[in-house]
């Protein structure tokens, strides 16, 4: 009985274990006992995208995404997120990404509210045809308000016209300015946020047929015939709703910038932020002067660090509240961001900003802090999306890149085995050519040229193209995807032939007389040295990783449930 009993807790024990270890319908990957949701994946390609491709596109996509989660798994294990230099970039990294926070909630999120993004969703599953009159400011002189006065009278004269019943396309093309649609005023179909916001505000809200009164943009006043509305489908809210804010930034781009300049300035009175210019003078003086002496006669490119180590003074440059920023600090703070020097660091104007905008981050990130936002889950998001960017970066580095073999011998026997693929010459023509743009001039010298009069003494008296050259007209060695079909003809003729017809180019006709003909060859090792170490660079790169990919797969038993994204294959479970 006590047997049984084991035997029953042992069958049990198992199935548990088994029911445990079940993939959520969801499941994409699993690496080891690790799942891995399709969610995941669809933040790296919206659905309605990936359910456009082919089944061969999908497996790609689905392979790359693989590969990715593969790579960062093994670093994980293998150390490279504990490692010293990873470590210290993510920490780095925290005062900027939470500066950005800051900003982002006091700002952007003050101006491209939930609202905004909702309402320019729903505009964009509407299209507008319209077409448009445009009448600028004159460029004459006088006040701008002159100007726009003066625009705004004539518009609205051009206005009445058009509600009256005159034709808007007579219209446009009597009055408008804008030269891509003056033909017609016909500006097509078009979205919201792919026009100015006071042109898009007034075309959406207009029916088809209306005729707007002026409307003021940058470019100067509009009077806007809505001409067709259409629908068209748009992916889910959720799905593009960081596109939708991308957008939005951009066509709210000016008073985002105003809103910014107005928190500077409002911080750098309410911190107390002053710049001893004085200090600052003398610090560039010393600085340059050391510069010149630490670069020698042979003018070495020098670090400001190194130039700012050589520097014996300490003082003040810049101070706020009850904190006071020297030369020391300065270095410091360079020492930890070096990718942060300005380019024109050697002028006090430069010097001044920077510290200026030093000091405003950090006042932003210490804000940041205090508003718990380290606690924030997007900032945890966003830190850990860069953690694994990092990581992997790092990892691609030594088991990738440090594992190519770079020598002379490889990369010639790399040009010797693609040197017929990758590194012919193409097939040239020698081409003489008189070019004309009288089409009975062209016809006379074509009929001169067949009956066997000197070619090169034609060209030189009557050819309009390519004048300044020596040897006027002389085209020399083109191929068939140069001189549009010039090339592509001349490639059928044998050496000494003239074409027998006009070839029409540009605003002309060229005649041509073939010279000589040079067939494809291998290009001399020494003229595509460089292209040859890229390209190799790129092939052991790709095969080192399609190795790496394959060897991961089996020592994690990486499996992809196929079925969760309908991709067809031989079985529902690829391991």
């Amino acid at each position: 009985k006590k047997s049984f009993i084991l035997f029953l807790a042992a069958f049990f024990l198992l199935i548990f274990s088994q029911c445990g270890n079940k993939p959520e319908p969801d499941t994409l990957l699993k690496i080891e006992s690790k799942y891995i949701s399709v969610d995941k994946f669809y933040k790296s390609i919206p659905p309605k995208r990936f359910v456009n491709l082919t089944n061969a596109q999908k497996r790609d996509k689905v392979q790359s995404f693989a590969k990715k989660e593969l790579m960062k798994y093994d670093a994980f294990k293998k150390g490279y997120y504990r490692r010293k230099d990873v470590v210290e970039k993510i920490n780095n990294y925290k005062p900027e990404a939470l500066r950005r926070l800051y900003l982002d909630r006091t700002i952007l999120d003050s101006i491209i509210t939930e609202k905004v993004l909702i309402d320019l969703y729903k505009n964009l599953g509407v299209e507008v045809r319209a077409s448009h009159i445009l009448i600028p400011l004159d460029n004459k002189s006088g006040s701008l308000e002159s100007l726009k006065e003066k625009a705004y009278k004539k518009s609205m004269e051009v206005y009445k016209l058009a509600v009256s019943g005159t034709p808007f396309e007579e219209l446009a093309k009597e009055y408008s300015a804008d030269k891509k649609t003056s033909e017609t005023g016909d500006l097509g179909y078009f979205s919201w946020g792919r026009m100015d916001p006071e042109f898009q505000e007034t075309a959406f809200s207009m029916k088809v047929g209306q005729i707007s009164e002026p409307v003021f943009t940058r470019f100067g006043y509009h009077i806007i015939k809505v001409t067709d509305r259409r629908n068209k489908d748009i992916p889910p809210y959720k799905e593009i709703k960081e596109n939708l804010k991308r957008r939005s930034i951009y066509s709210h781009r000016h008073e985002l910038q105003n809103t910014y300049m107005r928190l500077v300035e409002k911080t750098k009175k309410n911190y107390n932020v002053t710049l001893h210019e004085d200090a600052i003078n003398r610090l560039i003086i010393s600085f340059n002067k050391n510069k010149n002496k630490l670069a020698g006669k042979k003018n070495r490119k020098i670090s400001p660090i190194m130039v700012l180590k050589s520097l014996p003074s300490n003082e003040v440059l810049i101070s706020y509240k009850n904190t006071s920023f020297d030369k020391k600090m300065l270095l410091e703070y360079l020492e930890k961001s070096p990718n942060n020097i300005p380019p024109n660091f050697d002028t006090a104007s430069a010097l001044s900003n920077f510290l200026v905008n030093t000091v405003l981050g950090d006042i932003f990130y210490q804000k940041a802090l205090k508003m718990g936002f380290d606690k924030d889950k997007e900032f945890i998001n966003i830190l850990d999306s860069y953690k694994n960017q990092v990581a992997l970066n790092k990892y691609k580095h030594f088991e990738i890149s440090d594992k190519i073999v770079f020598n002379e011998e490889v990369i010639k026997n790399f040009y010797e085995e693609n040197k017929s693929d990758l590194y012919m010459s193409p097939r040239a023509t020698e081409v003489h050519e008189i070019y004309l743009k009288d089409k009975d001039l062209a016809k006379k010298i074509l009929s001169r040229a067949l009956k066997g009069e000197d070619f090169e003494s034609l060209s030189s008296k009557y050819t309009t193209r390519f004048t300044k050259k020596p040897n006027k007209g002389y085209l020399g060695f083109i191929t068939d995807k140069q001189y549009g079909d010039i090339g592509k003809i001349a490639q059928t003729l044998e050496p000494g032939t003239v074409y027998h017809d006009l070839i029409p180019s540009g605003k002309g006709f060229s005649i041509i007389k073939v010279l000589d003909k040079r067939p494809s060859a291998p290009k001399s090792f020494e003229s595509v040295k460089s292209k040859v170490r890229s390209d190799y660079s790129r092939s052991e790169r790709s095969r080192i990783e399609s190795e790496l990919f394959k060897n991961l797969q089996s020592k994690y038993n990486l499996k992809i449930y196929w079925k969760t994204v309908s991709v067809e294959t031989d079985s529902s479970e690829v391991s």
